[in-house]
């Protein structure tokens, strides 16, 4: 017998993909909020111009759901526009660190008697094996420069500030703030040609919402602007697009690894 979800979405594909998995053995409704831009071939069931607890919790006992599932990007930039938090969720958090406010509704949510289900419970299969997934392997400058671009990036990880870092020959060139993975990786590539891309999760990464993530998108980034490493944790972060993002890696030269730690 077939369950209901709300699947509570942000930006980006892994709503879609978290979507089709779970439809089919559930009913799935998504919700979303105006000040987002969800997938287009995402159906959304819901809009909420603010992101209220207590009308998610009213709509799941209204529709007769007992599970959630938080999944998609919310980008920095909208959590400094007025309105998209509501004024109970804002009130509530110190500070609005991803962690915070994840850890605050997720708690509301429990609280009220709903479930909260992993994105990962449904993508698995995406997730970044161990190894050199590519012919090219980094010489050794390269694997000193993913050794230091690890130990930065957990470190910002760690500190809820961001989760990529490039670097060249032994030299830190950009670090992710709230601008996100792309800039970064736009602006350290820009001053160091060659360089290093490393994209790490937290050491306490609980995977409900914030997964970290790459994909052909990332790939091309890192063509374009000339990268020759793009190193991310395995087992922890999701690799989408893999087998057109390994092909565009393998045309260009470009080193894709999975860090073991």
């Amino acid at each position: 017998m077939s369950e209901k979800m709300l699947l509570l979405t942000g930006e980006g594909k892994i709503p879609l993909l978290v979507y089709q998995k779970a439809s089919l053995t559930d009913e799935v409704l998504v919700l979303s909020s105006s000040f987002l831009r969800p997938e287009e071939d995402l159906p959304v069931h819901f809009f909420c111009s603010s992101f209220s607890v207590s009308e998610i919790v009213h709509l799941a006992r209204e529709r007769g759901i007992r599970k959630v599932c938080l999944a998609g990007k919310v980008p920095k930039k909208v959590l400094f526009q007025g309105g998209f938090l509501a004024q109970e969720v804002e009130a509530a958090s110190p500070s609005f660190a991803d962690q915070v406010i994840i850890k605050k509704v997720m708690a509301d949510f429990i609280h009220e008697g709903l479930e909260i289900v992993s994105p990962l419970a449904f993508l698995a299969d995406y997730l970044t094996p161990p190894g050199v997934l590519t012919r090219r392997i980094p010489d050794s400058q390269e694997w000193s420069d993913v050794a230091l671009g690890f130990r930065v990036a957990r470190f910002l990880a760690d500190e809820e500030i961001g989760q990529t870092v490039v670097v060249k020959r032994g030299t830190v060139l950009s670090l992710e703030g709230a601008e996100g993975t792309d800039e970064a990786i736009r602006r350290g590539l820009a001053l160091g040609h060659g360089g290093v891309v490393v994209k790490v999760a937290r050491s306490d990464q609980d995977f409900f919402v914030d997964v970290p993530t790459i994909g052909l998108q990332t790939v091309e980034l890192l063509v374009r602007f000339g990268g020759r490493v793009l190193a991310v944790e395995s087992g922890k972060t999701l690799f989408l697009d893999r087998d057109e993002a390994l092909a565009q890696a393998e045309a260009h030269s470009l080193s894709i690894v999975g860090i073991e730690k």
